[in-house]
């Protein structure tokens, strides 16, 4: 029977042998069963094809795939459970799927998590980031293209990486996605396989059912993973995880809904074919909206799994550093739920006219002069001009918190939409009775046909360059709702190509 052995996975010893988790495993098999095993030796993408032609009987460590099946069997009992990670040079700050915008990633060809459905490349085209993939044998290469210099960051499994990432100048990011069970694959065209798969079902089953037993002794021996132990996680935690689910069914279920009464008011205008092209536009978008927020949520939500099943794991094995880089990845993927969560919670209030003001005599002023302050800390490689009339501008009586989270919006997205130019000009003066703010950027500017269309709910202007940046398209549709409720207007000025300016007025004595 012949089984794969591949360098990132199976290790080798001087003499040749195989071993490691997996080896570990199928010679226990092999042993209760009296069979004797032969290796093959060649790359991931090599040892698949001989199993396709029956060239070899099993191959371990494959995860399955909807492809995948349609060219091998595979064992009904899962050995395993992994996922993929992102190594970026050091010196090079990669925290996001955004920030591979035209990187050079090593992958290794034909992996799941490169071709998959949760793979890299999907991933690279949902969020519209242009990146270069350099398809290699191993991940050991991956690791050696990244520490070399010839790559700008990598992709690895979870335990290839912490086995191997001290090796190498290489730094972890906390991009973790596309977790796979992990299998025995086996070919489609020999007769022993449903024998085999029979075989291995069973010991894998009696193996995984003994902690004293081969498999748990090995994982703890090469993956540092132990079989019994307290979570190092706090209580907080679980219930965070609870909390985000819930969110994301609440938020499902809302959309369902919508989705159906979209439908059922598309029904009643059908003799009116513009209504009717109206609403399927409306369903259309909604489903837009459902998937950008799919990604949205499933970005943080396995950062925060990823890095919370890694202390479990390895908790014993990772110095205070490790431990405290893995934390704060946590933290900031929480924040990113946090904000998405409320922007979702401000845009039902706004829509159901229950978002409330808490007015009180403000000094614009000193507020505008406070958000510049904390946006420098914010983007620091920004340079931000202002323009007040000091003299001229009165009192007013807003709602402090709500006028920052507009201007807030405006300044990220300044940030976000900037080209070359890093600056960002902020202004507030006084002209009949209104305060007039504005935030100005220098970077690719709106259409003209799209500036009615920019503050509606759920719309984003489809950007075809390479810096289009992903998102919900809830920003400013939330600070037109703020604004009104305020008494003010907000409207866009954007020549074409020469920047953004944002403008809206509030009430001197709202």
């Amino acid at each position: 029977m012949g089984l794969y052995e591949n360098r990132p996975k199976i290790f080798t010893d001087a003499k040749g042998n195989a071993s490691g988790f997996w080896p570990d495993v199928t010679k226990e098999i092999a042993s209760r069963m009296g069979w004797k095993i032969r290796y093959f030796h060649g790359t991931w993408e090599e040892c698949l094809n001989k199993l396709e032609t029956n060239q070899i009987d099993v191959m371990p460590d494959v995860a399955y795939s909807e492809e995948r099946s349609t060219r091998f069997y595979f064992s009904n009992e899962p050995v395993y459970v992994s996922w993929s990670l992102v190594y970026a040079r050091k010196g090079v700050d990669i925290q996001s799927i955004i920030d591979l915008e035209r990187k050079k990633v090593a992958v290794l060809r034909g992996s799941v998590n490169v071709e998959g459905p949760e793979g890299i490349k999907k991933l690279i085209d949902t969020f519209h980031v242009n990146c270069t993939f350099l398809e290699v044998d191993s991940y050991l290469r991956v690791f050696e293209m990244i520490d070399s210099g010839e790559a700008d960051a990598g992709v690895t499994s979870k335990d290839f990486g912490h086995i191997h990432e001290a090796e190498y100048q290489v730094n972890r990011t906390p991009i973790i996605f596309s977790p796979s069970s992990l299998y025995y694959a086996f070919s489609k065209d020999s007769s022993a396989t449903p024998y085999l798969i029979e075989k291995f079902d069973t010991y894998l089953k009696q193996l995984k059912g003994d902690q004293g037993s081969i498999y748990y002794h090995s994982m703890e021996n090469w993956m540092g993973i132990k079989p019994t132990g307290k979570s190092v996680l706090p209580t907080w935690m679980f219930w965070m995880f609870i909390s985000i689910l819930g969110l994301a069914f609440v938020f499902a279920l809302m959309s369902f809904t919508q989705r159906s009464k979209v439908k059922t008011r598309t029904k009643e205008l059908a003799v009116e074919i513009s209504e009717r092209k109206k609403y399927e536009e409306m369903d259309k978008l909604k489903s837009y909206l459902l998937s950008v927020v799919s990604h949205e949520l499933r970005t943080p939500l396995s950062t925060v799994k990823g890095y919370s099943t890694m202390l479990i794991d390895y908790h014993d094995k990772m110095d205070e550093q490790e431990r405290l880089n893995s934390l704060t990845a946590i933290d900031k993927a929480a924040d990113r739920l946090v904000r998405l969560v409320d922007q979702l919670l401000d845009m039902s209030r706004i829509e159901a006219g229950l978002i409330k003001m808490e007015k009180e005599l403000t000094d614009p002023v000193h507020l505008i002069q406070q958000i510049i302050q904390e946006a420098r800390v914010r983007f620091p490689e920004f340079r931000f001009e202002t323009d007040i009339e000091k003299p001229n501008l009165p009192m007013a009586r807003l709602d402090v918190n709500r006028i920052r989270q507009v201007m807030d919006n405006l300044i990220d997205n300044a940030v976000k939409y900037s080209e070359n130019i890093k600056k960002i000009d902020i202004s507030v003066a006084c002209l009949d009775s209104s305060l007039f703010f504005s935030v100005t950027d220098y970077g690719i500017g709106i259409p003209e046909s799209e500036h009615n269309n920019i503050f509606e709910r759920m719309y984003r202007v489809e950007q075809k360059t390479p810096s289009a940046k992903p998102g919900l398209g809830l920003g400013l549709s939330i600070s037109k709702g703020i604004v009104e409720a305020h008494g003010g207007h907000i409207w866009v000025e954007s020549p074409s190509g020469q920047g953004t300016r944002i403008i809206f007025t509030i009430p001197a004595n709202a």
